[in-house]
């Protein structure tokens, strides 16, 4: 199984990711917008932008969600921040100046390649 939120148009860069990892893609299933791993409580956050109550290690922004981070840090700051390529490059400058102001660590994935959680 695979998780992702790409629609059908995106069938192609599915299809890229069968033959790089040399494998098959059986069932394409929605990814949930909280997953927790070990100790850890990770956040997705997409363009709708919804933040539910509650503390989380790790977010991940794609699709460029219309949020303020400031304002959103200074009740339950994460650990760290997550961003993809599917950002807007404005989105992600502002947000790592207020991962930088805040010391939250900050990590795009565009610029740096995958964020490993162990």
């Amino acid at each position: 199984s695979f998780q992702s939120n790409y629609s059908v148009q995106n069938q192609k860069l599915l299809r890229s990711y069968e033959t790089g990892s040399f494998s098959k893609i059986k069932n394409n299933l929605p990814l949930p917008s909280v997953l927790a791993f070990n100790e850890y409580k990770i956040l997705i956050v997409d363009s709708l932008g919804v933040i539910p109550e509650g503390a989380f290690t790790h977010w991940i922004m794609t699709h460029s969600p219309k949020i303020n981070l400031e304002r959103l840090i200074q009740k339950n700051p994460p650990q760290c921040i997550v961003v993809d390529g599917s950002n807007r490059s404005y989105l992600i400058n502002e947000w790592k100046k207020t991962c930088e102001q805040n010391k939250i660590l900050f990590h795009n994935t565009f610029e740096k390649g995958y964020f490993k959680i162990e």
